[in-house]
């Protein structure tokens, strides 16, 4: 648990900064607000807004969750096949039958779904949830101040955090031009 900072940039998106403050309050949530002030001497930044400051919030390592995952689920019996791409999902009455890309045809209990961008190409249903967004990222070389948490601004576009070795991992950016690239897929990838 590291904590998370919500933080405004601009005057609209710090007045709705204040009043979610509130509004998660009353819903149970242990929300802080933030002033500007406080929020520059967090970060070692200038010109920043008020933050939501969500104390409890942490970090998952997607790839360390899904390790833990694939371990309990073989200490539990389980056989598992992992990294292998998949064409076609179908529930029979055989349980669910899973077909590979080299038409390999497995039989499962239970399938676990890495989702991409092309997740509608094995399954239809996946066509109006799973909807591709590039973003961009920049790590920079390590900083001598330490960052706090998870932290996001500008409406959720611009995402930042400390890494390993004192780094910041700067990414989305998306309020620059947040009308293109949704939905695009380059197949060649």
């Amino acid at each position: 648990l590291c904590g998370s900072l919500w933080i405004a940039l601009d005057e609209r998106e710090r007045a709705q900064v204040a009043r979610s403050v509130k509004v998660l309050q009353r819903l149970g949530y242990p929300a802080k607000h933030l002033s500007e002030h406080e929020v520059c001497e967090r970060l070692g930044a200038q010109d920043c807004g008020g933050a939501i400051l969500m104390e409890g919030d942490g970090l998952v390592n997607p790839g360390k969750c899904i390790e833990a995952l694939l371990m309990r689920a073989r200490a539990l019996g389980a056989t598992v096949v992992s990294s292998h791409p998949v064409s076609g999902i179908e529930q029979s009455q055989d349980g669910i039958q899973v077909w590979g890309i080299d038409e390999l045809l497995l039989k499962a209990d239970v399938v676990v779904i890495a989702a991409g961008p092309w997740s509608s190409t094995v399954d239809s249903w996946f066509e109006d949830k799973v909807i591709p967004v590039r973003e961009q990222a920049l790590l920079t070389s390590p900083v001598s101040r330490l960052i706090p948490g998870a932290n996001r601004a500008g409406y959720g576009y611009t995402h930042f955090r400390q890494v390993a070795d004192g780094g910041l991992l700067i990414g989305g950016c998306r309020w620059a031009t947040p009308h293109m690239e949704f939905g695009e897929m380059d197949a060649s990838v």
